[in-house]
């Protein structure tokens, strides 16, 4: 289950990054068109801290809408539209608030 659980997690940092250079990719595409200023040089030639490495997260926990829609780079708006049109799993109820459990993002993600 740790083995499975640690995989999942490498999984999300490797969506993280794939989403970062498509992000990255479409940024340079239009700072070539001249539709965006390029960025501003790095003069003290400062490197950005490596993200530190997150703990395995338990299938069961529930994930919020604010968080589904950073992991996903979406808004919260498109998620309640996903989910309106049949394209997320489930969501749960619980007290006031709404969730996914994380275990059913994970497979409908490909992940499982």
């Amino acid at each position: 289950m740790n083995k499975m659980i640690t995989q999942m997690t490498d999984l999300e940092y490797q969506f993280k990054q794939i989403m970062k250079e498509a992000v990255r990719e479409v940024l340079q595409e239009e700072i070539e068109k001249g539709r965006l200023a390029p960025p501003p040089e790095n003069k003290h030639n400062i490197k950005a801290p490596e993200p530190k490495q997150t703990k395995p997260r338990d299938p069961d926990s529930i994930i919020r809408p604010k968080e589904l829609s950073k992991l996903l780079s979406v808004s919260v708006t498109s998620l309640y539209r996903w989910q309106a049109e049949g394209k997320l799993p489930e969501k749960r109820k619980f007290g006031c608030s709404v969730g996914w459990r994380y275990g059913d993002i994970q497979k409908w993600l490909g992940y499982d």
